[in-house]
């Protein structure tokens, strides 16, 4: 019963070790200030976001995709780009987690 247990835990951490290499090598968005470095509202190469100010003058952008959610034909698949989007996206709260299993 041991060796199961230590193939699952091996598999886990193979899997988040490949996650955190993903997430290394995808460039993130490009952004540009839609009027000024102070703006809130920024183009990205995917399209418009929102940020929110923070109490240190900083601006923070929260759940931006930054690829094709890897479901039907994409699973374990290479990663594609995010679809783009024609109005503002507002990113000022987390994204959804992604699903942990147990």
């Amino acid at each position: 019963m041991r060796a199961p247990s230590l193939r699952h835990a091996l598999a886990r951490a193979a899997a988040a070790a490949a996650a955190l290499l993903l997430s290394l090598t995808v460039p993130p968005p490009t952004a540009r200030a839609a009027s000024g470095p102070d703006s809130l509202v920024v183009r990205t190469d995917r399209g418009w976001v929102r940020g929110a100010a923070v109490h240190d003058g900083g601006r923070v952008f929260q759940g931006i995709p930054f690829a094709a959610p890897p479901t039907g034909e994409l699973r374990w698949r290479p990663p594609r780009s995010a679809a783009r989007w024609s109005a503002v996206r507002d990113t000022t709260e987390p994204a959804h987690p992604a699903p942990s299993y147990r």
